[in-house]
C-alpha cells in the first residue's frame, strides 16, 4: 500500500503521462450484449474508437508473485476490536486446468454455502463465526484456495482450531455423493442466475475473455460440473485441502501466541 507521501508526490503531469500509454484500446475486451446487428455494430466500431489510439504499453516492471510456502500464521492485533478477520490460502490451479471443476466442487461442499461443512460445523452448530467461506480466488495470474471467517475477538483461537480440524476432517472423510450433488446444484444454479440478464451476462463474458476463455466456457463448464465424479471431487480434497498447505494471516486478535499455537 503506498504511504501517505507517497500519494502526495503524484502529479497531475504524472497522471496524465501514465494514462496514455495505459488506457487504449490495446489488450482490451470489447462486449456488446443485446438486440442489435452483430456485423452492423462491429462495422461501426473503427469510426466510434478511432479518436481513442492504441497505446504504446509502458513498462511497470517485473510482476511480484506472491510466495506461499506452506504452514504458518500471522497475526495483526486490533487492541479493542471486537472481531477478528480470519484469511488462510494455499495454492492451486487455473480455470484452463481439467480438474478445475472437481477443485470448485471440492470448494463448493467445504464452505460455499449455507449447506457446506464450514457453515454448518462453524457457524451454526458452534456458533463462533458470524460469516465462514471457501472460495477460489485469482491473483496476479495465479489461483489460490481462500478459507474464510469472521469471528469475535475472544473466540479467534477456537475459531482458528476448528477450521483447522475441519480441513483435517475434509481430507480424511471427504464430501459425500449427498454433498457433491448439493455443491454441483449451487454452482450451475449460482453460474445461471449471474448471467440471467444482459448486464450480468456481459460482465460473465468480459471476465471469461479477460482470462482468455472464449464465451462457449459458460456452458462446458456447466457440462463439466455435471460430468465430475465423486471420486474427482475426492482427489482434489485430499491433496488440495491438507491443513499443512495453508498459510494465513489473522486482524483483530490480541494474543498472537495463541494463535500460532491454535494452527501450528
Amino acid at each position: 500500500m503506498p504511504s501517505d507521501e507517497d500519494l502526495a508526490a503524484v502529479t497531475a503531469g504524472r497522471l496524465t503521462t501514465l494514462h496514455s500509454p495505459l488506457m487504449g484500446t490495446e489488450g482490451a475486451v470489447l462486449i456488446l450484449v443485446g438486440d442489435l446487428d452483430p456485423e452492423a455494430a462491429i462495422g461501426n466500431l473503427p469510426a466510434e474508437l478511432s479518436q481513442w489510439p492504441s497505446p504504446v504499453r509502458a513498462d511497470t516492471g517485473p510482476a511480484r508473485t506472491p510466495t506461499i510456502t506452506g504452514r504458518g500464521i500471522a497475526s495483526v492485533p486490533r487492541p479493542g476490536a471486537v472481531q477478528s478477520q480470519i484469511l488462510l490460502a494455499a495454492p492451486a490451479f487455473g480455470q484452463s486446468d481439467p480438474r478445475f471443476p472437481a477443485l470448485s466442487l471440492a470448494g463448493c461442499a467445504l464452505g460455499g454455502s449455507f449447506s457446506s461443512r464450514l457453515a454448518l460445523g462453524i457457524r451454526e452448530a458452534r456458533g463462533i463465526a458470524y460469516r465462514t467461506s471457501a472460495t477460489l480466488d485469482e491473483y496476479r495470474g495465479n489461483t489460490f484456495l481462500l478459507v474464510q471467517a469472521d469471528t469475535a475477538t475472544r473466540t479467534t483461537g477456537a475459531a482458528l482450531r476448528e477450521i483447522q480440524a475441519e480441513l483435517g476432517r475434509f481430507a480424511a472423510d471427504p464430501p459425500s455423493s449427498t454433498e457433491i450433488h448439493a455443491a454441483r446444484e449451487f454452482i450451475i444454479g449460482a453460474t445461471a442466475a449471474s448471467a440471467a440478464s444482459q448486464a450480468g451476462m456481459a460482465e460473465f463474458l468480459l471476465t471469461s475473455m479477460a482470462s482468455g476463455f472464449g464465451p462457449e466456457w459458460l456452458h462446458g463448464h456447466v457440462a463439466a460440473l455435471r460430468d465430475t465424479t465423486r471420486t474427482d471431487v475426492v482427489n482434489m480434497a485430499q491433496e488440495f485441502y491438507a491443513p499443512a498447505r495453508f498459510t494465513g494471516v489473522v486482524i483483530g486478535a490480541e494474543q498472537p501466541a495463541d494463535l500460532a499455537a491454535a494452527f501450528g
